[in-house]
């Protein structure tokens, strides 16, 4: 199991660099904080919500769905407290989920670092920016990975899971684009945290609002998933 977790992160590294090159290229040797803007918060940014949306959430569920030991049913069933059966994969959930958020944030600083001069950085307090922002993804991921247990818990299917969530969460991505007017609060209008600080649009306040309402949301599926799973026939 070792090996194959390593495995699992050499590859999200590897897939992490690759696309941080190729979202980012245009702007290397471009020292300002615009460029940092385009990099972190343009449409196809390494950091954008396209980004968060599209680019990340399949590999997000296949290091969820590949990092922990596969679940017996019939374990499972045989459990007196199902509850604290489910608490513990939450708590798996969130540790993925901080994982990803970490390889993510460790790559965009470290890649940043090699290409911006230090001076600009500090200016720009881009270290800082990218930890308010790894808080944010790890309850963006968080609420993703409760989705995709729920998910799974319906349809005793991981790849069908995976599947579906994605289909869900790119059609909310288009739709709120499409058919929300700009100025209307949705969930992923959270996770513009690069473009606020940077252009210094947010204070600590907003930051904490941010929080408040990913940590609901996040309780909001819990909830649901919970019962989902209590209420699961594992005999079926």
């Amino acid at each position: 199991m070792k090996i194959k977790r390593l495995l699992l992160i050499l590859c999200l590294l590897l897939f992490l660099v690759t696309l941080w090159f190729n979202q980012n290229h245009t702007y290397l040797g471009k020292n300002s904080i615009a460029s940092l803007l385009y990099m972190n918060n343009s449409t196809f940014g390494y950091s954008s919500i396209f980004a968060y949306t599209l680019f990340y959430i399949v590999p997000f569920l296949m290091l969820l769905s590949n990092f922990f030991h596969s679940e017996n049913p019939y374990k499972v069933m045989r459990m007196v407290k199902r509850k604290n059966y489910y608490k513990s994969k939450i708590m798996e959930i969130g540790f993925v989920s901080l994982l990803f958020s970490s390889i993510h944030t460790v790559i965009n600083i470290t890649c940043t670092h090699i290409f911006f001069s230090k001076n600009l950085l500090v200016e720009a307090n881009f270290l800082s920016i990218c930890l308010l922002n790894m808080i944010s993804l790890v309850f963006f991921y968080l609420s993703v990975g409760i989705m995709f247990r729920l998910t799974y818990d319906l349809f005793n299917s991981v790849a069908l899971a995976i599947f579906i969530v994605y289909i869900i969460l790119d059609s909310l991505y288009f739709g709120v684009k499409l058919l929300l007017p700009n100025g209307y609060w949705e969930p992923f209008r959270d996770l513009a945290i690069f473009t606020n600080m940077l252009n210094r649009y947010w204070s600590t306040s907003n930051l904490i609002i941010v929080y408040i309402r990913q940590i609901i949301i996040v309780f909001i599926f819990y909830l649901v998933g919970s019962s989902i799973f209590l209420n699961k026939d594992y005999k079926k």
